[in-house]
């Protein structure tokens, strides 16, 4: 990149020293901005992101795909303190590839326990980072399998994935795998799939960036049609390029009981740091005012398409849901605790989230 700077020498020698500070000021800003931008943007990637290399951490009996982790195995307690070892293996190495020499092969796994009448077919699961195994009752299993069910059944493909479901997804991926460490929130999560579905199964991406354990952006797809080729898919990320520590990605081939026969292979996982244009526009025509707001908050829209509000606390608990508006919408939040809150406003061309404060 060159940059060139040309100052005048017709200037008065009084405003010389002046502009020219303020000249080089920028100078010296423009290639700060663009130092910490750069690094951000290279620490900002996917390992392993083409499944290339396996082995797993060592916790695994199973080799799995480095920086990602497609196995649970753990303890569940039955009684007292007596546990039965488990190990669930859903996915493999596979030379069915977009690229390189592998792909990562995700399939359901049935999750019984030995003289047990309850048994589930869980959908095989993919998630990056790496396990640590996990000890948990019987009843956080069952617990567990109902999460799955919730969002993945076929029975919920109207209903847009919430941030409550994100948090209790954000729960079981504390359970099995933290995610990695990351600095932006990315504009969008690319995949190569192929998904061969069974009977009704959907396949699900859902992914998502914290700072601390607060939700900073996330996004999710969903599918039931079938790819019999490697297909490009986008999970676009509310609140692109905000600050982050972490990024979690879960893949999931299906809901609670899925067919057995379905199968998913993933490769070429990459994140792009270009926000949508959609999204940019939406952020710009809603004004949500004040901010703090004492007891009232109001929404008001610049154009008269019909919208809808819900509010989240920093769990990503949704603590007033509002229904369709058009134009202005009126939200008392007197009765609130104190604090930061995400109101996230979906209209027809998508959603943006803007952080208000209630006090």
């Amino acid at each position: 990149m060159n940059l060139f700077v040309t100052v005048k020498t017709g200037l008065l020698y009084g405003n010389y020293n002046y502009l020219n500070t303020n000249i080089m000021k920028k100078i010296i800003l423009f290639f700060a901005a663009l130092f910490v931008f750069g690094n951000n943007f290279a620490q900002t990637t996917i390992p392993n992101g083409g499944f290339e290399t396996w082995g797993g951490n060592g916790l695994f009996t199973q080799e799995q795909p480095n920086n990602w982790t497609a196995a649970l195995e753990g303890t569940v307690t039955i009684y007292g303190s007596y546990g039965l070892p488990v190990h669930f293996y859903f996915g493999t190495k596979s030379s069915d590839a977009h690229s390189g020499n592998y792909a990562l092969k995700l399939v359901s796994q049935s999750i019984g326990i030995t003289g047990m009448t309850s048994s589930y077919q869980f959908p095989g699961i993919a998630q990056i980072g790496n396990a640590e195994g996990f000890s948990i009752p019987m009843s956080t299993l069952t617990t567990l399998a109902g999460l799955i069910s919730n969002i993945g059944n076929g029975q919920l493909d109207s209903i847009p994935f919430s941030m409550e479901d994100l948090q209790s997804l954000s729960s079981l991926t504390e359970l099995m795998a933290p995610g990695i460490a990351f600095t932006t929130t990315p504009a969008h999560l690319n995949l190569w799939v192929k998904y061969l579905p069974q009977g009704n199964d959907q396949m699900r991406v859902i992914a998502f960036t914290r700072n601390g354990r607060v939700p900073v952006g996330y996004g999710t797809y969903t599918s039931d049609g079938a790819m019999p080729d490697y297909t490009p898919i986008t999970v676009s990320f509310s609140n692109a390029l905000e600050a982050c520590d972490s990024l979690s990605i879960i893949i999931l081939t299906g809901g609670l009981n899925p067919d057995p026969a379905t199968e998913l292979y993933v490769d070429d996982v990459t994140v792009d740091f270009t926000p949508d244009q959609v999204g940019d526009r939406l952020a710009d025509r809603f004004s949500v005012y004040p901010t703090p707001a004492d007891g009232t908050l109001f929404v008001h829209a610049g154009d008269n398409n019909p919208y809808q509000c819900c509010l989240y606390d920093l769990t990503g608990k949704a603590v007033m849901e509002e229904g369709q508006a058009v134009g202005h919408s009126t939200l008392n939040v007197g009765n609130l605790v104190p604090g930061v809150y995400l109101l996230r406003i979906t209209n027809r061309d998508g959603s943006t989230t803007k952080k208000v404060v209630v006090r």
